[in-house]
């Protein structure tokens, strides 16, 4: 929960943590928000970026996605499976990682 960081059992969520980068990233590119949200989005892209690891196998693994949410209580988000390699977190680090390598994140 975004605005619960301090909150016992709260965790950091890597899709949406991609999505808010990439939003502040491209919001800045645009005009839209102040030029001080450049290190917010950096920041936020080596956060993400700290999520990645080399799997046995040899391949890359995302992990802390959330499995996908309906509406809860703050028990039903924390309590969320946090999947690896999961389609829809994969999808928002891509996008992402494209803006920033773009941008120069």
């Amino acid at each position: 929960m975004v605005d619960r960081g301090s909150t016992s059992g709260n965790w950091l969520e890597t899709s949406a943590s991609a999505m808010y980068t990439f939003t502040m990233s491209r919001g800045v590119e645009r005009g839209y928000l102040d030029q001080g949200y450049i290190a917010v989005a950096s920041k936020g892209y080596q956060g993400v970026l700290a999520k990645i690891s080399l799997g046995s196998d040899n391949r890359t693994n995302l992990r802390d996605i959330s499995e996908g949410t309906n509406v809860g209580d703050l028990n039903y988000y924390f309590a969320r499976k946090r999947n690896t390699n999961d389609f829809h977190g994969l999808g928002a680090f891509l996008i992402m990682n494209e803006q920033l390598m773009r941008t120069g994140g």
